[in-house]
């Protein structure tokens, strides 16, 4: 989620209840949802090439990957009802998720 001006991501609770590690900006509501350096990573809003290499350091790590994904989903699910969210888990969703996530 690359914002300069956030409020409370339901984009971003969606794609960690599915797994997805997450890059967002340190903007808003986003510094509460993204456990920086455990389930993805928060990065200067301006700052590309932090940007560029936050989203290529989780890809070339399926450790890392996996360690993200699963602390991610525990985010969401511990907060989807404090922030009023219904979170669904559409099949569109997982397709993007890479082959590291799906292991173990």
């Amino acid at each position: 989620m690359l914002s300069h001006i956030e409020n409370c991501s339901s984009t971003t609770m969606e794609a960690m209840a599915v797994g997805l590690p997450v890059v967002a900006t340190q903007v808003g509501g986003l510094k509460y949802i993204v456990a920086d350096g455990e389930s993805g990573f928060l990065v200067p809003s301006k700052d590309l090439k932090e940007i560029y290499n936050k989203i290529y350091t989780i890809l070339d790590d399926p450790i890392l990957y996996k360690q993200f994904s699963k602390k991610g989903k525990q985010i969401a699910k511990k907060n989807n009802l404090k922030f009023g969210l219904v979170v669904f888990h559409p099949l569109p969703c997982l397709l993007y998720t890479s082959d590291a996530a799906d292991e173990g």
